[in-house]
């Protein structure tokens, strides 16, 4: 997933134009070549398998640096805007005590922090189930939890997610665990749901598996 491959055709031949056929066949990218010879019938060669640019060595740097322009011209629009989907960090212990729930409190708070400064958005959910100790760990009073979501799952978008949340000093929205035994099972379903709408409506999302 690169924006510019440089290619030495130099050597084996047939093979370097193989891979720039097969680049160019495969993604969106530019493909430059570069050569000692100045061999018109390699310079087309290697213009049919779909190089852009043909670099003669020793390259100066005035031509590399236009090349390379040419080639971030060429990107398409979608390289450059917004993901659909925030990213996601999963934290799961092997046993219960080992810490991995306040890894992931600590984690989500410095997270929280830096997306705070750059206009970004954090969201915790704690999938401590059915029981779960997020919100004591990082000192939120929740009157909601996990399991109201997963309950309304087939009713739940952003607008919906955003009354059940409760916010920490450090801007970290948090989805806490419930704080009392709720035996209700949850479907693969609707946690799945509860993910991706979590996913559109926050640019990174931390998840406790507990």
């Amino acid at each position: 997933d690169h924006d510019v491959y440089i290619i030495d055709v130099d050597g084996n031949s047939s093979h370097a134009l193989y891979l720039v056929e097969t680049i160019c066949a495969r993604s969106s990218a530019t493909v430059m070549v570069f050569s000692e010879s100045s061999d018109s019938e390699l310079l087309l060669q290697a213009m049919r398998a779909g190089a852009k640019d043909f670099l003669k060595l020793p390259v100066e740097q005035s031509a590399l640096e236009t090349a390379m322009l040419r080639a971030y011209a060429r990107r398409p629009p979608e390289r450059s805007s917004k993901a659909s989907t925030g990213k996601m960090f999963v934290f799961s212990s092997v046993k219960g005590g080992s810490g991995a729930t306040t890894v992931a409190c600590n984690f989500a708070v410095v997270l929280a922090q830096l997306a705070t400064a750059n206009n970004q958005r954090c969201l915790f959910v704690d999938f401590s189930l059915p029981l779960g100790d997020a919100s004591i760990l990082l000192g939120v009073s929740a009157t909601y939890s996990t399991m109201n979501a997963l309950q309304n799952a087939e009713r739940l978008d952003a607008n919906f997610l955003s009354g059940l949340l409760s916010k920490h000093n450090s801007g970290l929205d948090v989805l806490a665990a419930p704080d009392r035994y709720v035996g209700v099972d949850a479907s693969e379903e609707a946690r799945t749901r509860l993910i991706q709408v979590a996913r559109q409506a926050y640019d990174y999302l931390v998840l406790d598996l507990g």
